[in-house]
Formats: structure tokens, sequence, C-alpha cells
């Protein structure tokens, strides 16, 4: 006779439910804990040969896209289960680890980890991304000869034939007094009350708060069971297993409550992925206080489209295309780059923009578009590179294909943009020979600096040359072109910022030591007296956190990715010193007359602190790693102790970038008035 896998129950109900994938499978329902189980077709092993990956995961190998995604889910993940998770962990285990995001995490936080995942493809990518490996294994192959003090799964026990199995081989390799963490799909909350969506051929188990507490309770002493969206969680200490009768029924009463709570609510779609029932039940299951990011962002929005109204002047003379970063959700230096080429325009005649995102193919009605416009603009910003907007029309991030670049009647001005590739990304032909179609076009093309005109100046015809010319980034003038900005405040305010996107590419398998050198170098500033800002040009960038927090720095958090430009400036206003990684988190600051610091792991930095003559003020974080945090104070020390020095310095600096913006602007707009 069948018994339940969990409790031994003999009161068992066979039944057949369709599935998510539109066929019937066969389950059986314990009448004692509520545990489902599927009776499964055949045993096969789908993971250790890619064929999960591949049917499940949608792809053999991890995109780009789906490499994100991890990375959010992770970080999303660790920020939740924060208060479960040990302040020192030594070795951390994790089951069923994909590329190792969550390890990530853990590692930036100081943990030595160990990943097991059956898809040695998925295992294997951790090498690429994050600098460690991993297991590509099934958990009963897996060997160790550590014991491990944080063991966490996170949606893979529902997909074992045997959870007692796993749970002892688990044990067997939990160091005494270990932090067990476990999460998978909860049938008290069904998919917000979707069972068709909820029963899946790769899950043979259906879990509850009371089944969950009755397994668990066998192996370990469990602390929480809990709810993590649409998810269940169980916390437990590798210590004597303790089960009480009482537990389990406040476990099974608390299922039951979610469960019908779960049912009579009413599912309301206002969108295809909106459903009112999750987003209201969220609101107990995360610690996301959704109704305040609900009014934040709604509140931005509207300032923001007032913002872009009031960029595009309708009632200019003069009528503009300027092909940009324009909206207030980007990169926060692009959205002030964008404004500062415009209000270098405005300086000298009356226009009306039509704003364009750059990275928005171009197909023949964008091209009549843009030839109604007198001038189209392109820029600024490192817009020479191959994989932010990665196309085969162009090659680089304004995807426009030869044939239709020619049709374009309308004068074109290349305004302030980079060459931006990545140390050990080569230039191919395709792009190259687009770069001549566009060089030989354009009206005006001037490069931000003189390590872009060098580069450029290799990949084109020697006839197109001299066309190049130096346009300095504007954002390094926006004192000049911002009349309404305070003067600067003087202050104990060092803002930091580490940009987080392509992190692969920026730290390579270092990473850890990198970001543990920075943290350890803003942590002497705060014993100096220095206030600390962690600054984010993107929301990704203030990942930097885990390592602010693991090294105990007290810091405040910005995210400049939701401010309009004159926002931006205010902050920076208010800085005494910038730490920064970003370009713009550089040159923002210094055309606000901020001392400056460059963490340069790409050659636009470098640039950058050549044309200002100031080399000393760099830190390459690609060299000598474990003298990063030396350096870094050196440089401060440097800025304070010949502050004199480096104000006159920066200013005529300043000075000249204008005065050769200003060049460039009379050469462009000629007769205009």
């Amino acid at each position: 006779m069948s018994t339940c896998i969990i409790c031994g129950s003999k009161n068992i109900k066979i039944f057949e439910h369709i599935t998510r994938d539109n066929f019937p499978l066969e389950f059986k329902k314990c009448g004692k804990c509520n545990h489902i189980e599927q009776i499964p077709r055949k045993e096969t092993d789908i993971y250790t040969s890619g064929e999960f990956s591949e049917k499940f995961r949608d792809s053999a190998t991890p995109s780009s896209k789906k490499i994100k995604e991890l990375d959010k889910r992770a970080l999303k993940r660790f920020d939740f289960y924060k208060d479960h998770i040990p302040d020192k962990i030594d070795f951390a285990l994790e089951i069923g680890s994909s590329i190792g995001s969550f390890l990530h995490i853990l590692k930036l936080n100081g943990a030595e980890v160990e990943g097991v995942e059956p898809d040695k493809i998925f295992a294997d990518y951790s090498q690429h991304q994050y600098g460690f490996n991993q297991q590509g294994v099934m958990l009963e192959d897996f060997q160790s000869s550590e014991k491990f003090d944080f063991i966490c799964s996170f949606h893979v026990i529902e997909h074992v034939p045997d959870p007692h199995d796993f749970l002892q081989r688990l044990k067997s390799v939990a160091a005494e007094g270990a932090t067990i963490l476990h999460e998978f799909p909860s049938m008290e909350i069904f998919s917000w009350g979707d069972l068709k969506n909820t029963y899946w051929e790769p899950h043979l188990q259906y879990f509850n708060a009371a089944s969950v507490y009755l397994l668990f309770s066998q192996y370990f002493k469990v602390e929480k069971i809990g709810y993590y969206g649409a998810a269940l969680f169980v916390v437990a200490k590798n210590e004597t297993p303790e089960f009480k009768e009482a537990a389990f029924n406040t476990y099974k009463r608390k299922a039951a409550i979610v469960k019908n709570l779960i049912k009579i609510t009413p599912s309301l779609k206002l969108k295809k992925d909106i459903n009112l029932k999750e987003f209201g039940f969220r609101l107990f299951t995360e610690k996301n206080d959704y109704l305040k990011k609900a009014s934040f962002f709604g509140k931005y929005a509207l300032k923001e489209l007032k913002y872009v109204r009031k960029e595009k002047n309708k009632g200019g003379k003069h009528l503009f295309q300027h092909l940009t970063y324009f909206r207030g959700w980007e990169n926060a230096g692009d959205t002030v780059l964008s404004k500062t080429v415009r209000d270098t325009f405005n300086q000298k005649v009356s226009i009306q923009w039509q704003l364009n995102k750059v990275t928005e193919e171009v197909t023949e009605k964008s091209v009549e578009h843009y030839n109604r416009a007198e001038l189209i603009i392109i820029g600024g910003g490192g817009l020479f590179l191959p994989d932010t907007n990665k196309n085969d029309k162009s090659g680089w991030q304004w995807p426009i294909s030869a044939d239709l670049l020619s049709q374009i009647t309308a004068p074109i001005a290349v305004f302030a943009v980079g060459y931006n590739y990545f140390p050990g990304q080569k230039p191919n032909d395709f792009f190259i020979k687009n770069l001549n179609a566009l060089v030989k076009k354009v009206k005006f093309i001037g490069l931000r600096n003189s390590g872009s005109i060098d580069a450029v100046k290799q990949l084109v015809d020697a006839d197109l040359r001299d066309k190049i010319v130096y346009q300095p980034c504007t954002t390094t003038i926006i004192r000049q072109l911002t009349q309404e900005l305070p003067a600067k405040v003087k202050s104990r305010n060092i803002a930091i910022n580490m940009a987080f996107d392509r992190y692969e590419k920026r730290f390579g398998s270092k990473i850890y030591e990198t970001l543990d050198q920075v943290a350890l170098a803003v942590k002497k500033l705060e014993t100096m007296g220095f206030k600390i800002h962690l600054t984010g040009h993107l929301q990704e960038d203030n990942k930097f956190r885990i390592s602010l927090d693991k090294h105990g720095v007290s810091y405040k958090s910005h995210t400049l990715q939701f401010m309009t430009p004159l926002e931006v400036y205010r902050f920076y206003n208010e800085m005494e010193i910038v730490i920064g990684m970003r370009g713009h988190a550089q040159m923002i600051p210094f055309g606000l007359n901020c001392k400056i610091v460059t963490l340069s792991t790409h050659n636009k930095m470098r640039f950058f602190m050549e044309d200002l003559g100031t080399l000393e003020l760099l830190v390459d974080l690609k060299v000598d790693i474990t003298s990063i945090t030396e350096r870094i104070l050196h440089s401060v020390n440097l800025l304070i102790g010949k502050e004199a020095y480096y104000k006159e310095l920066f200013d005529q600096k300043q000075h000249e970038f204008y005065v050769k913006t200003q060049q460039n602007i009379q050469q462009i707009l000629g007769g205009y008035n």
C-alpha cells in the first residue's frame, strides 16, 4: 500500500491533475501532513544531461539576460534572508547553485563557498562570471573534506524523489550548529491560486508548512518556517532534532488559513503580468515596501515627464533632433550628459528639440523623421562600443545600417562621444566599415578625450582623420552652463561610486579582493572623520554596500538613477571628494568643482585623467591589488594636502574645456541665430 514519503501515513488519496504543460499527471496526497507527491511515469536524470536547462531554463547555456536575472534574484534573496544568514560564515554550500549567483553574494560578504550544480555547463560558468569553481555533479556524487557552517538551496528539494535521502546527505556535510536555509514552492499559495501552473512535471514534491516542519524536524532543529513571495522557506540549525506536536499542528493550521485566503481572494489581472491578488499578498510575504515604492516611483514618473517636456522646448525657433539617453530612468550620468549637450547648444540659439533614444533601431520611417530637423546631434557618451546595444546594423550603439545612413539629408554632428571598448575587446571589420561611413557622412565629429581620438583615428581612412576633433564631455562644464547652481559647498562628505554592470569585465576573477581593498580604504576615510555616501548612478552600483557592511562602514545610500539632472547637481555640490569608478562619477563632480579620485578598470578613465594631467589621482584597480587601499588614501591625501594647487588646475581645465566647446559650437552652428 502507498504511504506518504514525508510522514509515512497510509491515509493517501490518489488524484490526477492537468499541469502547466497541459498534460495530466498522477499525484498522491497525504491526509495527515497534506504533502503531495507526484507519481512519476519514469525515473530519468534530466539534470546532469543538460536536458532540464535546455527545456525548462530556456537555454542550454546561460544568456546575458539570464545572468542579469539570476544576479538580481540572488541579491533580492540575500536582502530578504539577511536576518537568518550568520554574520560570519566560514564555508558555505549551495545545492543546485546554477551559475553561482547567490554564492557570489555570500563570497562578497566574506564567505568561502562551494556550489553543487548537476548541469556542468552552468556549474562551470561560475568561473567565467565570478572567478570561483563549482562541482558539476548531483548531491549523491558530491564529495568534500569540509564541513559547512551554512547550507542553502533554492527550489531544489521539490525535484528530488526522496527528500529524506537528500537531507541525510546534506546533514553529513553540515558542521555542528550549521545554519540550514531552504526555499521551495508553497502549496498554500499555489502560484497565487493557479493550481494548473503549480503542478509541473519536473516537480516531484509539493510542500506545505506542516510537511516542511515534519520533514526537517527529523534531522534538524527548526527555527522558522515562513513565506517568501509564492514560496515557502525553512531556517534550521544542525543541532539535536526536535519535533513538537503542537508546532506541527500550528503550522498545519497556518497552512490551511493561508490556502483559504488565497482561494477566497478574487484574482484581478490588470495586465498579463500584473495580478492584484499577487501584489496584495506580496505586501505580506516579502520585505519590500511596495506601497512606499509605488508612491516614490509614481511621483518620480510625473517629475520626469515634466522634466522631459521642458527639455523639448516646443516654442524654440530651430528644430534639432537629439539622439541620446534623454529619459530620467537611465544611467544618471547619461541623463545628465544628455541635458548638458542641449544646454550647450541652447546658450547660442533658440531650439525645439526632438528627442529619441540613441539605441532605438533606425528604420526608413525614422530617417523621414530625422530629415525634418535642421540638425541631428548624436551623443554624447561612450557610444563606440559593441555590447551595450549589440546589433547587426552598425556595430555600435546607434543601430543604423549604411544604406539608411546614406538616406539622411539633414546635417549630422557627433558630439562628445567616446571610444568605450573594454581592455581585450577588439573592433571587428563590420564596425570599422560603418565607423568610416559615419565619419565620412557627418558634418562634425568631436570625441570626448584624446585617447578616444587616437583610437578612432587608427580605425578610419587617412583622408578622414583630420575631421576628428576634441570635444570635451559637456558634464565637465556644468557650472558654466547652469546659472541657477548655488556656490560649491565645503564639507566632510565623500561620495564613493562603484560600477557593477559588466562586473566580470571590470574586475575579472579578482573582484572579491578588489572590493575588499576599496572598502578598507573607505573605512579608513570614515575613521578620519569623513561622512561616507554610497552613490549609485545605476541601482546595481549600490551592491557595493555588501562590501561596506562586511567591513563595518557607516554610510548613506543614494540612487542617482531616479533623480533629475538638477537634483544630481545639488547632490554632488555637497560632496567634497568623489571617489568614482564610472566616467560620469568623475566628470560630473569635476564640472561641479568637487575633488576627484578615479578608480580605473577601463581605458576611458585613464583617458580623462591624462587630459587633466592628473594621473597621480588615478587608482588602477587591475594592477597590484594588495596596494589599492594605500593608493586610494594617498590620492585623497594629495587632494587635501595640495588643495590650492588642484583647485587652480581644475578651474583652468574647466575654462579650457568651455572655450574649446564654444569654438566647436560655433563651427557647427555657423550662421544660426
